[in-house]
């Protein structure tokens, strides 16, 4: 073999080698690309669903207290002891409620069926104003009852669509888990 033979075949295999090289490295840069950007997407996920927890049992505990306020409030006979709920209702109106209140949802008057008194929607801004008003305007224990039964469902019927969600999203960052993890015992 000619040296210049020799030399044409030796750049034409380093050659191959520099491509070969370079395409290695593009493949491994794109799988540790792709895997970066799943791990974020699970950390996020992650993240999401733990400042949602905090969230959600924040809220649960303010539903429950409030709820709970205007129940004794329509309960109690002692007038001090009243005047007192009163404000602890006024507290929570002006104060942590107005953060942690589901709102914007109209009622639904097709889920309404015959005999039922309760919320049928998930606005619990709107009940709670509903129930401040009465609470001023001095309405009887009967109208109060029926406010406090309407706030009482529409939390439970906000707590309900939040947790909807949070399953949602808890189903989907399964799936990507479960789609990296098939990928990975391929």
């Amino acid at each position: 073999m000619t040296a210049e033979a020799y030399n044409k075949w030796d750049l034409l295999l380093k050659a191959f080698g520099a491509i070969g090289l370079i395409a290695t490295a593009g493949v491994g840069l794109g799988e540790y690309y792709v895997n970066w950007n799943q791990t974020n997407t699970l950390e996020t996920n992650k993240f999401d669903s733990e400042q949602h927890k905090l969230y959600f049992d924040k809220q649960l505990e303010y539903y429950l207290n409030v709820t709970s306020t205007v129940a004794t409030i329509i309960s109690t006979h002692d007038k001090r002891k009243r005047e007192d709920l009163i404000q602890k209702f006024d507290a929570f109106y002006y104060g942590p409620m107005v953060i942690l209140e589901h709102r914007g949802d109209s009622a639904n008057p097709s889920k309404h069926q015959a005999g039922e008194k309760y919320a049928h929607d998930a606005n619990v801004e709107r009940h709670m104003v509903a129930v401040h008003r009465c609470l001023a305007a001095d309405c009887t224990d009967g109208e109060l009852q029926e406010q406090s039964l309407a706030l009482a469902d529409a939390c439970r019927l906000a707590l309900s669509l939040d947790w909807a969600g949070r399953v949602e999203n808890l189903k989907m960052g399964l799936d990507l888990k479960r789609r990296i993890e098939q990928k990975d015992d391929k």
